[in-house]
């Protein structure tokens, strides 16, 4: 859906500046192509529970670190 679909563009447009930060030449693909690309590696995170794994071991580390 609707929230879904801004969830996973919020999260390409992240993948695609740090993937730019780790190699300039990603900047000679055409932008489209790129957010295409991390969208569907952050579809692919959601879908198998990676991104939730992630953001779980996220929020223990934290919690332990709270005073």
């Amino acid at each position: 859906g609707p929230v879904r679909d801004i969830v996973l563009l919020n999260a390409a447009a992240g993948i695609v500046a740090y993937r730019l930060s780790q190699d300039a030449a990603q900047a000679q693909l055409p932008i489209v192509e790129r957010l295409r690309d991390a969208q569907a590696d952050a579809a692919a995170a959601i879908d198998s529970g990676a991104a939730a794994a992630k953001l779980h071991a996220w929020a223990e580390a934290t919690a332990a670190l709270a005073p």
